[in-house]
């Protein structure tokens, strides 16, 4: 979570804790604050009611695996509030979009003319995106069980900020996240069902209710 909304929403709930991979962060909390990672949280199983996330599990190496431990720590009926940077493209990383044209070598010139505005379009979401969704939808409904988190890792510039996420170490489909926690038994508060599920593609705020019986096959 970006600093800014870790110091607005700590006071919002009774009981908050902050977690941050960075100790420094700790200067911006007047609740509790824990160091650690999102993919090993220092927290018992079962101990909040309530998770959020804003704009960091984008830059999580496993996000499955910060998945995984969000539903471990969040009660059975508790919700998870998810609002990554959804769909971060693979250019963001070498500044093709948004450094100076005459600043961009050969590849990102021709990047910046013909590859980005492709890419950028929407007819080129829908083929791209709505075929992979149904494919990996009838797998779900075929073969049942948790499914595996699909999702694009990217190479991130932690050298210098060419702009918003390009220190993103992975592209999250919001379709991915969502049909991951429903295999689980979960339920998406916000979201769309049927084929209107696959053809989404699009990213948006993700409101979890935590269900932990166990799966029935």
């Amino acid at each position: 979570m970006k600093l800014e909304q870790a110091r607005a929403l700590q006071d919002v709930v009774e009981g908050y804790v902050g977690l941050d991979v960075a100790e420094s962060a700790r200067a911006n909390f007047h609740k509790p604050f824990v160091r650690g990672s999102a993919t090993e949280m220092p927290f018992a199983d079962s101990q909040f009611d309530v998770i959020w996330s804003v704009y960091t599990l984008e830059h999580v190496p496993n996000p499955e695996k910060a998945l995984s431990e969000m539903r471990r720590v969040v009660k059975d009926g508790g919700y998870i509030y998810l609002d990554p940077a959804w769909d971060v493209p693979w250019w963001r990383s070498r500044g093709y979009d948004l450094l100076p044209y005459s600043k961009l070598d050969g590849k990102g010139k021709l990047a910046r003319a013909l590859v980005i505005p492709v890419q950028r379009m929407r007819p080129y979401l829908y083929l791209h995106r709505i075929p992979a969704h149904a494919v990996r939808s009838a797998w779900r409904h075929l073969f049942g069980g948790p499914t595996r988190l699909h999702y694009k890792k990217l190479q991130p510039e932690y050298q210098r900020f060419l702009g918003p996420d390009s220190d993103a170490v992975n592209s999250l489909d919001f379709f991915e996240v969502s049909m991951w926690f429903q295999s689980r038994g979960d339920e998406c508060l916000n979201c769309v069902s049927g084929i209107h599920q696959v053809l989404q593609t699009l990213g948006h705020t993700l409101i979890i209710k935590v269900h932990k019986a166990p799966l029935k096959n």
